[in-house]
């Protein structure tokens, strides 16, 4: 199942699948999903569709902001 919403996404990446949402991971999952030539990056768009892609750029973004509360 693709989570539909940031609560669902996040704790699938955390507890389901074990990845700490670090500045780290976060920043090199950013540079990836921006670059819209980069070949994972299309991979990804034909697999979950740009709709998607966009919404995992939010919420890596919005996992870094809740880092700094």
């Amino acid at each position: 199942m693709i989570p539909q919403d940031y609560e669902s996404w996040k704790d699938c990446i955390e507890n389901k699948c074990g990845i700490a949402l670090t500045r780290d991971f976060v920043g090199k999952r950013l540079a990836i999903y921006t670059d819209l030539s980069h070949e994972e990056t299309q991979r990804f768009v034909v697999l979950y569709g740009e709709l998607h892609r966009q919404r995992i750029i939010e919420w890596l973004k919005l996992s870094v902001s809740w880092q700094y509360l």
